[in-house]
C-alpha cells in the first residue's frame, strides 16, 4: 500500500490518499492521528476482503463503509437521518452490485417515498454520497443519481410569537440560569448551538460576539467552527441584558456560561421547565409539573422551541423596519433569499391584516 503526503482541506479537515488493492482511496480525519486509524482500518480490511473493491460490490456492504468512514465526521441528528435514508434505500438496491445498479433503478425505489418528499429527498441526497465516494475508491465510473432531480417540499411554517405569548416568556418566573438563557434567545435570535458555545469572553463592548457553536456528535458535545463565515457576527444586546449577563457570571467560574447544560438531553431538560414556566403565565388553569420523570413535550399545551425564538427575533426587527441586509447580518444567514423568505412571510400576514380593515371600513354602504 503506497501512502501520498496528507494536506489540510479548506473546511478544516485532514485528507489523505492511499494506493489500496491498486485503486487510490481519499482518507478524511480531523487530525493526523484520526487519519492513520482510519488508514489501518481500511488496510486491515482490505487485506481480510471486506472492502472488495469491484462492481461486485453490494450497495448494502458499501453503505456500511461509507458510514464507516464518513460518519464520525456528522453531527449525531444527521447520522440518524442518514442512517434512515440508507435502511430505506437498502431494501430496494441493497443487495446489487454497486458498478451495476441504474439510474431507473434508484428512481423506481425513491418513487415508493414520492408521497413523503423530505424522506424521498434524503434517500436520494444520501445516495448520491455514497456514490460520489465509490467513484473516488473506483467501484465505478459514474454517478447514477447524479440527474435524478429532488423533489420540492413545504418547508415547516415558521412560528412567531404573539403578543401574548412574548409577555409570557418576558414575564415568566424561573431560576437565574433558565431566565438568562431565555432573554439572550428573545433578545439575540442566536441558535441553540451558539448560545451554548457562549463563553465569558464572548461579551464585550454593549454586544455578543458568536464564533462557535456547540454541536452532539458520537454522544459527546464538542465546541466546533460555526458552519459559514456569514454565522459569524457581532450582535448588539441592551444594557439591562448586559448587566444580567454580568450578574450571573459572579455566581459561576464556569468557561462557557451555560456549560452544565450543554448536552442535548441537559439542555431540553432546562428547557422543559422554561415551557413549564410560560405555560404558568398564558394559562390560568395550567397545572405545573411536579413530577419529571417520563415527562413528554406533549404535556405542555404550547408548542415552542428555541428556533422559534429565532423567528421572534427577525419578526421584531421587521416590524421595527430594519433593513433587511442588517437583518441577514444579525440572523447569520449565508444567503439573503432565507431572510426574505422570512420578510415575505411577514408581509403576507400584514397584508391580511390591511385587507381585514379595508373590509371593515367598508362593511356598510356608503360608510365613507
Amino acid at each position: 500500500m503506497k501512502k501520498h503526503e496528507e494536506k489540510k482541506r479548506k473546511d478544516g479537515l485532514m485528507e489523505k490518499t492511499v494506493t489500496l488493492s491498486g485503486k487510490r482511496v481519499h482518507v478524511y480525519g480531523h487530525s493526523t492521528k484520526e487519519l492513520e486509524r482510519k488508514i489501518e482500518m481500511l488496510r486491515f480490511a482490505d487485506y481480510e476482503g471486506k472492502i472488495g473493491i469491484s462492481k461486485n460490490t453490494l450497495f448494502r456492504d458499501y453503505a456500511e463503509h461509507y458510514k464507516t468512514v464518513r460518519f464520525p465526521n456528522l453531527s449525531d441528528n444527521t447520522q440518524e437521518s442518514y442512517a434512515r435514508a440508507i435502511a430505506l434505500m437498502n431494501a430496494h438496491i441493497g443487495d446489487k452490485g454497486m458498478g451495476y445498479i441504474k439510474r431507473s433503478e434508484i428512481e423506481e425505489s425513491l418513487s415508493h417515498h414520492a408521497d413523503t418528499p423530505t424522506t424521498r429527498n434524503k434517500m436520494l441526497s444520501i445516495t448520491r454520497l455514497i456514490y460520489n465516494m465509490a467513484i473516488d475508491d473506483g467501484l465505478c465510473q459514474y454517478n447514477p443519481a447524479f440527474n435524478i432531480e429532488p423533489l420540492k417540499t413545504r418547508h415547516k411554517d415558521r412560528r412567531f410569537l404573539s403578543q401574548r405569548e412574548r409577555d409570557a416568556v418576558l414575564n415568566a418566573k424561573l431560576p437565574q440560569m433558565e431566565r438568562l438563557m431565555i432573554d439572550i434567545l428573545y433578545h439575540t435570535g442566536i441558535r441553540k448551538g451558539e448560545l451554548l458555545a457562549l463563553t465569558r469572553k464572548s461579551i464585550k463592548n454593549g454586544s455578543i460576539q458568536i464564533t462557535e457553536q456547540s454541536q452532539s456528535r458520537n454522544g459527546k458535545t464538542t465546541i466546533t467552527k460555526l458552519k459559514t463565515q456569514n454565522a459569524y457576527r457581532k450582535i448588539p444586546i441592551p444594557e439591562f441584558l448586559e448587566q444580567e449577563i454580568r450578574d450571573y457570571l459572579k455566581t459561576c467560574d464556569y468557561v462557557y456560561m451555560f456549560q452544565p447544560i450543554r448536552s442535548r438531553n441537559a439542555f431540553y431538560n432546562h428547557w422543559n421547565k422554561i415551557l413549564d414556566a410560560i405555560c404558568a403565565e398564558l394559562y390560568p388553569k395550567y397545572k405545573r409539573v411536579t413530577k419529571w420523570r417520563g415527562l413528554t413535550k406533549d404535556y405542555f399545551p404550547l408548542d415552542l422551541n428555541p428556533h422559534d425564538l429565532r423567528h421572534n427575533f427577525c419578526s421584531l426587527l421587521y416590524e421595527k423596519g430594519v433593513d433587511i441586509k442588517v437583518t441577514q447580518y444579525l440572523m447569520g444567514h449565508s444567503s439573503i433569499n432565507t431572510t426574505l423568505a422570512i420578510y415575505t412571510h411577514l408581509a403576507a400576514g400584514r397584508m391580511e391584516d390591511a385587507l381585514s380593515s379595508v373590509r371593515e371600513i367598508f362593511k356598510e354602504r356608503g360608510a365613507i
